[in-house]
């Protein structure tokens, strides 16, 4: 999913045969406008099938770069691109990418920016302008995701990422995935808004039964007992992450 548009990669031999090709078959989607570094920004969508069965929503957009802040041994252009994709399966692995694979992440999701990697190209360095992205980012991830919640919301809780998923580490990734997490705890849990049937358009002050209570108590009785007007809808939870 890089911001360069690559949609194959092939790996040959020494003899130029092929030993590997990994591609993603692209069905374009419908956009949506966005906040992305305090700018209204146009987000194109798409969904991505990987040869491994993995779906992704892919959300991008081009913003401005960040001023005054330069890139290690690059050039800097007026805009820069970036995107991010949520998973729409169960086991998609997580990675960050600087046109190719630059680092894995705990976290269900993929990021495409013009992050500056180390010399191996193994890792995100430690600098202003990864920083710099990491916010916009997190601008395109929070706005990605509550439009995917209106969408689809059982789907998009896999790509919320949750405080056991954080590790403890110092190193540029993790502080992108604790960015992410501050974001949907502020920005996500804040602006979420899902359709409850009978009630209309409602927050996420819902109520929801201990597990082991499934089937055994009313919505009536849940939201009666936790003293909430509505229950959180089956039809927006997450059973595959909470089973």
């Amino acid at each position: 999913m890089g911001s360069g548009s690559v949609g194959s990669v092939t790996h040959l031999d020494e003899q130029g045969r092929v030993r590997h090709r990994l591609a993603l078959d692209r069905e374009t989607g419908e956009p949506f406008e966005a906040v992305v570094g305090g700018q209204s920004a146009d987000v194109e969508t798409g969904e991505a099938r990987a040869a491994d069965g993995s779906r992704w929503l892919i959300c991008r957009t081009t913003v401005p770069s960040p001023s005054g802040i330069t890139r290690s041994h690059k050039a800097v252009g007026s805009t820069t691109a970036i995107a991010v994709a949520l998973p729409l399966g169960p086991d998609d692995a997580g990675r960050i990418y600087a046109v190719l694979p630059v680092a894995d992440t705990a976290l269900s999701l993929c990021i495409s920016a013009q992050f500056d990697p180390i010399a191996s190209r193994q890792a995100l360095d430690d600098t202003p302008w990864n920083r710099a992205l990491n916010e916009l980012v997190g601008d395109l991830w929070t706005a990605a995701a509550l439009w995917q919640f209106r969408r689809d919301p059982a789907r998009d809780w896999r790509a919320v990422p949750l405080l056991d998923d954080m590790r403890d580490s110092r190193d540029p990734v993790a502080a992108l995935e604790r960015l992410l997490l501050d974001r949907a705890r502020a920005g996500v849990s804040h602006g979420l808004v899902l359709d409850v049937p009978g009630y209309g358009p409602h927050g996420l002050d819902l109520a929801v039964e201990d597990e082991t209570l499934m089937g055994v108590v009313t919505e009536e009785e849940i939201s009666r007992v936790a003293e909430r007007t509505a229950v959180l809808p089956q039809v927006a939870r997450d059973h595959v992450r909470c089973a």
